[in-house]
């Protein structure tokens, strides 16, 4: 009978889609359940932490199931989320300890040149570039992959938009990887130019290092200093807000390590 019984608590733990079993007053993750032993009119949980809950059996009737010690539903329990670079491939791979109603994963992805631009340029716009099903519901760890190609330089990030099969949706947290430094310094013509009355000046830097890129006028003169500081390897840009100077043409050059490179720009009031 026991035997039996146990069969059957096992097969009513594995059916339901969620996460806790309340003994009583105690709310217990499933997950944290290694072992389950029957002694005399006794039932032993044997916990992860080294630690047994021993109820009687008679109280079978109290226990209950449901998604969380609170009440709150935790529909995906996203344990890992990595990316790596191989032959021309971003290869994700993600993992779950336990989902309830979980209708699948859209990845999304995000290219930018820099941390610096990302940050300035604000408004995000990411690209849903695949779909992975999910598994429904289940109380097993699952594992999942997806190959995204990719082409060019820059920084690319991941997350994940878990969706619900009520449609709800949530975010994971966010991956990136690199897809290399530029080969070679670089001071790209300014945009736009002629200009009024600010400018935008890209450039990159093949190795990490002291960069600075300032701005003179046309008698040779300092007006701006436009970066002065550490950078490390990648695509960068710089403003030039000539509000306050006079119309003509300034010079704009860029030193780093053993390399040095100007540019003209006109400014039309």
């Amino acid at each position: 009978m026991k035997t039996a019984f146990f069969f059957i608590l096992l097969f009513f733990v594995a059916a339901q889609a969620q996460t806790y079993l309340n003994i009583g007053s105690t709310s217990t993750p499933l997950s944290d359940i290694s072992k389950i032993t029957f002694s005399g009119s006794d039932i032993n949980f044997y916990l992860t932490n080294n630690t047994v809950v021993t109820k009687p059996l008679s109280e079978m009737t109290s226990w209950t199931m449901d998604a969380s010690g609170s009440g709150t539903p935790l529909p995906v329990e996203l344990v890992s989320f990595t990316a790596r670079i191989k032959q021309g491939e971003v290869i994700l791979k993600w993992s779950t300890a336990t989902e309830v109603n979980n209708y699948g994963f859209e990845v999304q992805k995000l290219k930018v040149k820099s941390e610096e631009l990302r940050v300035r340029n604000g408004n995000e716009r990411w690209e849903t570039v695949g779909y992975v099903e999910g598994s429904g519901n289940s109380n097993s760890p699952k594992q999942y992959s997806f190959a995204d190609s990719v082409t060019g330089q820059g920084k690319i990030y991941y997350r994940l938009k878990q969706i619900d099969t009520d449609g709800k949706f949530t975010y994971s947290s966010e991956v990136s990887v690199n897809l290399g430094a530029p080969t070679s310094y670089a001071l790209r013509q300014n945009y736009p130019n002629p200009f009024n009355p600010s400018t935008t000046v890209s450039y990159a830097l093949p190795e990490d290092g002291k960069v600075s890129i300032v701005v003179y006028n046309a008698l040779g003169q300092e007006v701006e200093t436009l970066v002065n500081e550490y950078r490390a390897a990648g695509e960068y840009e710089a403003v030039f807000n000539a509000r306050a100077f006079s119309s003509g043409f300034y010079i704009c050059r860029l030193r780093g390590a053993g390399f040095t490179g100007s540019i003209k720009m006109l400014l039309i009031k």
